[in-house]
């Protein structure tokens, strides 16, 4: 009798010995030997050899077929790299052991390893896992995968990461948030990639261009995009179905392929850049604004209205408004020259706007406008109303633009410090002044200069913020003394230089002394100011010239003869100030005096 074999129960058998038994599989990839070994579904597969794994972009890898039954993976030291995509999809597999031999990961290596709570490296090996689960190089300079798969709901990358790797964060379904540090400059294609519950993100100033960087972030709500970012990438925001609204800063100049593509939730879109960037996308792709409702409000520089509706931004949109920029001004120190003027210095945020400054009169609260700067002028003005002998000051500044008159609302307040000093006991000086208001410092130093003028002046002692009295004991008994206080800003304020000290009035026992500038005499002309290398004197009738700096120190000295005659028989002098370090000067001739800035 023939006997007749059923297949189909033969296949269901097989079958059952295969996710009930010990079960071995292997071979070569590249110059490397794979190999399964254990029971279904809890395998190990183990990497040996020498040289690197081959990537596996568009062929998957030969343990492909087994990705649902990894529970484990070893890899031999001898491996020098792991290839893109190596482990995409195992989603059974828990850890991964990677040898010191293993120098690059590559991109996708753990996509879709939801399980992956644990990778194991040696202490001396070129990478190192953080505490939050999150893989990087030794160095901190490269985000190079995302390991914990979706188990983890808040993260924050360290400083000192300057990048991300492609899809680092792919997939991640429930991460919500994500913390960047300031270090970082790039981010791969597709960083966040169908994290479908992220809501809000803040993207550091640094990164220049995002790549598709939250393609089918569904859930994503809000993105502060900074004004460091030039261009908006393929698909960068594209399927973000829940994006309400966008802000594109001012130096965006081009947006791609699908950037917003779907974005059909966006209620407003605010422009910065007064130029419209331009949209680059090809015959393959949509464009940057497909299926967005080209109703919606679209906030744009005031003055820019004919240049947006002349521009392709018109085939999309139909709801221009012209908008006077959101402008935060903001003063950044006041400081009090030799003259006892104060110095306003304040943040130039751009190059467009013109500002206000206001000083507090006799009524509190009360503030007047006491000058307007120029957009082309230095962000710095000095009041020479002012006297900080007297008494202390405050200020704040508003922002303007050229084509609308809109003023932005006045800034926070600065106030100055104001010092007195008064006789003690035994040839002692007592200081009390007021603690300068605006920003944020620690330290208060105090410097002395003594004799008939004020030498240089030597640091005698340091207070913490907080406390406005200091005594000194040390003084000598025989010259004048001259006391200046100075706190030092974290962020220097740039005005073509750095400055970051703040300085008080000048309190002496020597009233009848100090490098007064001579205002009245309209004769003395120095140009240009600020000057950069050679300054001009006009009226210039020989002698010497002296120049101190803003500590009344002086620093050059020249004597000419003669000045020469310009071209309208004026008498001319030039003085090479090109070895002067960057600050405020005086240059004094005679009994006259003015000051300039050195670049």
């Amino acid at each position: 009798m023939k006997k007749i074999i059923n297949l189909r129960n033969v296949a269901i058998i097989v079958a059952c010995l295969a996710a009930t038994s010990t079960f071995a599989q292997g071979g070569t990839t590249g110059p490397l030997t794979w190999q399964l070994t254990g029971t279904a579904p809890n395998m190990t597969l183990t990497i040996s050899g020498e040289g690197n794994m081959p990537d596996y972009g568009s062929e998957a890898a030969p343990w492909h077929p087994y990705k649902g039954s990894i529970y484990a993976v070893v890899i031999k030291n001898g491996v020098t790299s792991i290839g893109d995509y190596a482990f995409q999809g195992c989603t059974s597999l828990v850890s991964i052991a990677i040898p010191n031999s293993v120098i690059t990961i590559g991109e996708g290596t753990f996509h879709g390893c939801e399980s992956l709570t644990s990778i194991n490296v040696a202490s001396e090996n070129n990478y190192y896992v953080s505490e939050n689960g999150i893989l990087f190089n030794k160095n901190k300079t490269t985000l190079v995968c995302y390991p914990a798969g979706k188990t983890g709901t808040s993260y924050v990358i360290p400083d000192g990461v300057n990048s991300t790797a492609y899809f680092a964060f792919r997939g991640c379904t429930h991460l919500t948030s994500v913390t960047l540090p300031n270090t970082l400059t790039t981010l791969g294609w597709a960083t966040f990639s169908t994290c479908t519950n992220l809501i809000s993100i803040n993207i550091p100033n640094g990164v220049t261009n995002l790549y598709g960087t939250f393609i089918n972030c569904t859930s994503l709500i809000s993105v502060t995009i900074p004004n460091s970012v030039t261009m908006i990438r393929d698909r960068a925001f594209g399927w973000c179905t829940s994006l309400s609204s966008i802000t594109i800063p001012k130096n965006v100049t081009t947006i791609e392929n699908e950037a917003f593509t779907d974005c059909i939730n966006l209620s407003s879109i605010t422009i910065h850049a007064t130029t419209p960037p331009i949209f680059l996308y090809d015959e393959y792709f949509e464009s940057p604004f497909y299926n967005v409702p080209k109703n919606i409000p679209v906030y744009i520089p005031c003055g820019t209205y004919n240049s947006y509706i002349a521009s392709e931004w018109k085939d999309y949109f139909t709801n221009f408004i012209d908008l006077f920029p959101t402008l935060d001004p903001q003063l950044c120190m006041i400081s009090v020259d030799e003259n006892d003027h104060n110095e306003v210095i304040w943040k130039k945020e751009d190059d467009s706007f013109s500002y206000n400054i206001y000083r507090e009169g006799n009524i509190g609260g009360q503030y007047d406008l006491v000058a307007t700067i120029d957009e082309n002028e230095p962000n710095i003005w000095v009041d020479m109303e002012s006297n900080a002998k007297i008494r202390s000051y405050r200020y704040k500044i508003s922002a303007t633009n050229n084509v609308c008159v809109e003023e932005s609302p006045l800034s926070a307040d600065h106030k100055t410090m104001h010092l007195t000093i008064s006789a003690g006991m035994n040839n002692s000086w007592n200081l009390i002044w007021t603690a300068y208001e605006g920003t944020a410092y620690s330290t208060y130093n105090i410097y002395r200069a003594t004799g008939a003028t004020p030498g240089e002046y030597t640091l005698i002692g340091t207070m913490p913020a907080g406390n406005t009295t200091y005594s000194d004991f040390d003084a000598p008994a025989t010259d004048y003394v001259y006391y200046i206080v100075e706190i030092m800003l974290n962020t220097p304020c740039e005005i073509g230089k750095a400055l970051a000290s703040i300085k008080s009035n000048v309190a002496t026992n020597n009233s009848g002394v100090g490098i007064v500038e001579t205002h009245c005499n309209a004769s003395l002309r120095i140009y240009p100011n600020p000057v950069n290398s050679e300054l001009k004197i006009t009226n210039y009738e020989g002698g010497e010239v002296q120049i101190f700096d803003i500590m009344g120190r002086r620093v050059a000295t020249t004597v000419e003869t003669h000045g020469r005659a310009s071209l309208q028989s004026t008498p001319t002098t030039t003085i090479n100030v090109s070895s002067l370090p960057p600050g405020m000067y005086f240059i004094k001739i005679g009994e006259k005096t003015a000051k300039f800035v050195k670049q």
